[in-house]
């Protein structure tokens, strides 16, 4: 699963309800919140994901739903993402939910349910979302000084035709911008990204760089 998981998967306390054995019974779900910034002097775009593990077959997941507990908001998802992992790691969810009420997105705690093909078997698990208040109305220069938490700095790098090739803690050997060309022959731009936790995976995504990768001009 590696790097392009790393947006998906951090864990959470458990509910779960029973189903048939050959439901895809949720074990546990949880959810990453990012913060986009496109520009350096605009407000940051902000959506949530949202996978769950489950057990037995991911290919009958129907449909997904995540609820805020509090404010009743719910987000659904008929054509939910599954991923198969592994025979023993299946995962279902849906990796851009965007804020629905102004461009907020609650915090606080969710319910994720799953809908079986059968339209009648449900399974849930809850999960947590919350993030610093102040990065709602920071610039990407005001990031790290609205972030009171132990965080990582990761890149994304970006090919030619925009697809993710690269994400993770930058490569030691990566001295310039030429050393991510030398890895990567069409990447033509990076983005840094701020991550830590705060009841779910907050990612702050930096404005894109280019690379200046001449082959591609």
């Amino acid at each position: 699963m590696g790097q392009k998981l790393t947006f998906l998967f951090l864990i959470f306390p458990l509910l779960f309800a029973s189903c048939s054995s050959n439901s895809a019974e949720v074990i546990i779900a949880s959810a990453s919140v990012v913060f986009d910034y496109k520009t350096s002097s605009t407000m940051p775009q902000l959506r949530f994901s949202v996978f769950a593990k489950v057990e037995n077959d991911v290919r009958t997941a129907k449909s997904i739903t995540a609820r805020n507990v509090s404010s009743g908001l719910e987000w659904h998802c008929d054509n939910p993402q599954l991923l198969n992992v592994s025979q023993d790691e299946q995962w279902v969810g849906y990796s851009c939910f965007l804020p629905q009420e102004s461009r907020v997105i609650p915090r606080g705690e969710y319910e994720f349910t799953c809908l079986d093909m059968d339209g009648e078997t449900e399974t849930s698990s809850s999960f947590l979302i919350d993030y610093p208040e102040e990065l709602l109305t920071a610039t990407s220069s005001q990031v790290l000084s609205s972030i009171n938490y132990k965080y990582e700095t990761m890149i994304a790098v970006y090919s030619n035709e925009g697809d993710l090739v690269y994400f993770g803690k930058p490569r030691e050997k990566w001295k310039t911008d030429s050393d991510i060309i030398l890895d990567f022959k069409n990447a033509v731009s990076k983005r840094v990204c701020y991550s830590f936790k705060k009841g779910a995976a907050v990612m702050c995504f930096m404005p894109p760089v280019d690379l200046g990768n001449t082959s591609f001009n």
